[in-house]
């Protein structure tokens, strides 16, 4: 019988100096790239951009959105 060995949990960090915000992730896909992970998220990271801007209705609204894709912000 195969054990089940256990998967490592990795923290992978994007800075963008030039508008001063850091985009953290937490994955236990081995072969995570940032390529991959910003093509499939693309609406996610322009909501993100659009938070601090927002009035607090709209910051409602994307902070749900972006909940339901399992990003929290702080």
């Amino acid at each position: 019988m195969k054990e089940k060995l256990p998967t490592v949990k990795r923290l992978h960090i994007l800075e963008d100096y030039n508008r001063g915000r850091k985009v953290m992730v937490v994955t236990r896909d081995s072969n995570f790239t940032w390529g991959r992970w910003l093509r499939r998220n693309r609406n996610a990271m322009e909501a993100v951009e659009e938070y601090s801007s927002a009035d607090a209705k709209t910051q409602e609204t994307l902070r749900r959105f972006l909940g339901s894709l399992g990003i929290h912000l702080r």
